[in-house]
């Protein structure tokens, strides 16, 4: 049975003693500045939307709500204005991966630790999470792959030095000192999306067997730095980098004569 979320709409206010830190939380960590500045807001403004909690023995776990929650506390208010949910922990993962996943502060380290503590829980595939939550087999299994991820390569997502994709592209890099090193690379120089692509391909043809076969030599001519891509340039000749160049169509067979031509 899925939550009903218009179950008992209506909030009221509730001890704070009596509730409790979700079990699973997408937030592993919160930062202690942007709390302070929630809690701030909420003592001029007030507490704008109400978290949500489901009863759990006599006392009550935070389903929604998490970071007002802690605000909250940091204010050390008695009381805070709830909207009660009757959910099972089947139904409080999928609510609370629903309301994370819209909300745009939630790194991607985060939200990929949680889904895949709540895919192990559930114990459900990628096909039936993704259907779930509403989102591609491919967004859930990329998180999966983030969760694996070695912590220097979560540490850059973290703090948005490693984009997201070019990251996925480096993480298929089997050979732990060529990803460490070309990944740090990418944190320190930048790296776009495509260009980490591109490189993993070129890990796939020129490297991966030399290193397979342990070759000492060969291993050591594998780059530390990432490859280069260049491409020539149909205009001038000259040589740019992946990301200098945009795609164009033109006619296969020639261009016809036009006027004025």
């Amino acid at each position: 049975m899925e939550i009903n979320l218009k179950e008992n709409n209506q909030s009221q206010l509730i001890d704070v003693y009596r509730i409790q830190e979700p079990d699973n939380a997408m937030r592993t960590d919160m930062d202690p500045i942007a709390l302070q500045e929630l809690a701030q807001s909420i003592k001029d403004n007030g507490l704008l939307q109400p978290i949500v909690v489901r009863p759990v023995g006599d006392h009550y776990e935070v389903i929604a709500g998490h970071r007002r929650f802690n605000a909250i506390k940091l204010l050390k208010h008695n009381q805070i204005a709830a909207m009660v949910r009757s959910a099972d922990d089947r139904q409080a993962i999928i609510f609370r991966t629903h309301e994370n996943l819209v909300r745009e502060d939630v790194d991607p380290v985060s939200e990929a630790r949680f889904i895949a503590q709540a895919i192990t829980e559930l114990g459900v595939s990628v096909r039936d999470f993704a259907d779930q939550i509403g989102r591609s087999e491919t967004y859930v299994q990329d998180r999966l792959d983030i969760a694996a991820m070695p912590d220097y390569m979560q540490a850059g997502l973290k703090d948005k030095t490693l984009k997201l994709g070019a990251a996925l592209w480096l993480f298929r890099i089997d050979d732990e000192r060529t990803r460490r090193n070309w990944t740090q690379n990418a944190i320190d120089s930048g790296m776009s999306v495509s260009a980490a692509k591109n490189a993993f391909h070129v890990y796939e043809r020129d490297f991966k067997k030399v290193i397979a076969d342990g070759n000492a030599d060969g291993i050591n001519n594998v780059p530390i730095q990432l490859p280069i891509i260049t491409y020539p340039c149909a205009a001038c000749s000259g040589i740019m980098q992946d990301d200098e160049w945009t795609l164009v169509r033109i006619h296969a067979r020639g261009c016809p004569p036009h006027e004025g031509s």
